[in-house]
């Protein structure tokens, strides 16, 4: 069905994807698919929320979604935003581009894609490129199999994580490709059994856990059964596998495997900062409390590193 849509990439499509999404989310049927056809298609912020009619939405993208780049158009944060759903798969060779570089000198923006509890969600096949934040962000998801994507921003692009995981459990997260100017995956607080395998990251500040235990956030976090998998981690990244918790916070972080890892000159490929305080403005809080971190192993692991100070292969503090 024809729901209006120019996909000239100029003319603001918005509408037209509401109103197929309407529709689909009302349609009486186990399975129900919207189809955005092999265009350009501009779309400002919009919310795809449920609960929907089936227990299924499949969403197939040929085309290319582009954000629209005046700024002032994000004040409610967000770009493309589901929520409040089960099951959704997100899926086909298409492309979702946030147009970001106009946001990142001032260091501001929204995440492109941003899930909100969501259970049974699916990403296949997709490209994600430079967003004006994070590509993915995810929060209070369950059950999630992410799987042959490509994400991709400029390694000097601020905040532009590939995956941001918060809230979440029973994660899947494979045969896939990731260049950033941040992490390539953040794992933050209240998340467990997340499964990340066959990622290739690079450029990028590697597959990090935190920054958890924010004296300024409440500072209690847990993150549990985490295990990373079969993963290289390619030159301009600055770390390759990192834990970073911040002092004078409390929790948890245990039950972490990272196995059959690959380093390819990376600044430093093992990373526990248990003094994480980014730009250097923290109060000293040597002697409070910290968040516990335990049950952490590292095997069939190497590779190179481009640092000269053997100590900075494995960084701990």
């Amino acid at each position: 069905m024809d729901y209006g849509a120019v996909g000239d990439g100029k003319t603001d499509d918005s509408q037209a994807f509401l109103k197929a999404w309407n529709e689909t989310c009302k349609a009486q049927s186990p399975d129900a698919t919207m189809n955005i056809p092999a265009k350009t298609f501009l779309v400002n912020p919009a919310k795809f929320w449920g609960p929907c009619v089936p227990t299924r939405i499949n969403i197939q993208v040929a085309g290319q979604i582009i954000a629209n780049t005046d700024q002032s158009l994000y004040s409610n944060n967000y770009w493309l935003h589901f929520a409040y759903l089960g099951g959704l798969t997100l899926t086909g060779s298409g492309t979702i581009d946030g147009q970001g570089a106009g946001s990142w000198p001032e260091r501001k923006g929204v995440a492109a894609l941003q899930l909100f509890s969501i259970t049974d969600l699916e990403i296949n096949g997709l490209t994600h490129t430079n967003p004006q934040k994070a590509h993915i962000s995810m929060t209070g998801c369950n059950g999630v199999n992410i799987n042959n994507i490509t994400i991709s921003a400029p390694e000097d692009s601020p905040n532009t994580d590939g995956i941001d995981i918060g809230d979440s459990s029973h994660i899947q997260i494979q045969n896939s490709k990731i260049g950033t100017g941040d992490d390539c995956i953040a794992i933050g607080t209240n998340c467990s059994f997340i499964n990340i395998t066959d990622v290739t990251c690079g450029p990028g500040h590697g597959i990090s856990i935190g920054s958890l235990g924010n004296p300024v956030d409440g500072g209690y976090d847990t993150v549990s059964e985490i295990h990373v998998r079969s993963c290289d981690f390619i030159g301009k990244n600055t770390t390759g596998v990192r834990i970073k918790t911040w002092q004078g916070g409390h929790g948890e972080v245990k039950n972490i495997t990272y196995e059959y890892i690959k380093f390819y000159d990376i600044a430093r490929p093992i990373v526990i900062d248990q003094f994480y305080c980014p730009n250097n403005a923290c109060q000293n809080n040597t002697g409070t409390s910290a968040v516990a971190i335990s049950d952490v192993s590292y095997t069939n692991m190497g590779g190179t590193f481009k640092w000269r100070r053997p100590r900075d292969i494995f960084a701990l503090r």
